[in-house]
């Protein structure tokens, strides 16, 4: 509310330049980042898009049945920068039908799979090219597209193989988003991830091998054994640590904590690095740094 703002404005403390650079710069802001705690969050930032992890449940046991205070997934989404304001109208991973059993993890940079791909209708068909079976190519540059979000996208979707996947609602798959960067044009987007999947045949609930645009290759799961396991196994050939119980409260390019009570927050662009020292308690340290 307004009393938890009349602090900040009046008094001396000024948020740093970097945090500001991180929070108000898309265009030179690039990351990937994950956070554990009770639950979990994924967020993978581009100029151009945000891709953001739609958790899982989790359930507090101190509400008395009313789910007033549980965690809930939510779909994971391609968020534009430069436009949308209703979640519904964004390209999603919508995940298990049934709210409570979502595993809407599965999300790496430029990169999310799980159960349910959507394209909504929001959509205009002169951005979608649907003439490849199982895909959904989507082009956010094209001047007969009246979405100009500035970005490409493709979605593949495909039937269920197994019961659990099933019953959690009847599709599976992927979506990859792309920058139009150094002069990559639409067509050029689309017919890399055609030749170089030429035969992707999906599994849900065991590992599958996509060779993204830009030739990363990512192995994944979109339906894992339980919620507290990443479906992104590999990428180009170095292992994750998919055991979730077994991540850091913060790891990524942006921030990073151990739980140990030291937090650095870093701007690759600015190149400088804030850190903050609460290991002891009664001696916090705070620093600020080029590096």
């Amino acid at each position: 509310g307004t009393d938890r703002m009349q602090g900040p404005a009046l008094g001396k403390y000024r948020t740093p330049e970097l945090i500001l650079d991180l929070v108000l710069s898309k265009s030179h802001t690039s990351y990937f980042q994950r956070f554990r705690h009770t639950g979990t969050e994924l967020y993978a930032s581009s100029t151009s898009f945000l891709l953001t992890a739609g958790g899982i449940w989790i359930d507090m046991h101190n509400d008395f049945w009313t789910w007033q205070n549980a965690g809930w997934a939510v779909p994971t989404t391609l968020m534009p920068t430069v436009s949308g304001l209703d979640a519904a109208n964004f390209i999603q991973i919508k995940g298990h039908t049934d709210l409570k059993k979502r595993i809407n993890t599965c999300l790496a940079p430029g990169f999310a799979c799980g159960l349910n791909p959507t394209v909504p209708d929001f959509i205009p068909a002169q951005c979608i090219d649907s003439t490849h079976a199982g895909w959904q190519f989507v082009d956010f540059t094209a001047q007969e597209c009246p979405l100009h979000y500035g970005f490409f996208a493709a979605i593949h979707t495909a039937a269920c193989d197994t019961k659990r996947c099933k019953n959690g609602g009847g599709t599976f798959g992927f979506f990859e988003a792309a920058e139009p960067l150094h002069g990559l044009e639409f067509a050029t987007f689309r017919d890399r991830i055609l030749a170089n999947n030429p035969a992707l045949k999906l599994r849900a609930q065991h590992e599958n091998t996509y060779v993204a645009s830009d030739g990363r290759k990512i192995v994944f799961v979109p339906l894992p054994k339980n919620k507290w396991t990443w479906g992104i196994h590999a990428i180009d050939g170095v292992k994750q640590q998919t055991d979730l119980h077994a991540w850091p409260l913060a790891q990524g390019e942006v921030m990073n904590a151990d739980g140990s009570g030291l937090v650095t927050i870093t701007n690759p662009f600015l190149r400088k690095r804030l850190t903050l020292d609460m290991r002891d308690a009664l001696n916090p340290k705070r620093d600020l740094s080029d590096y």
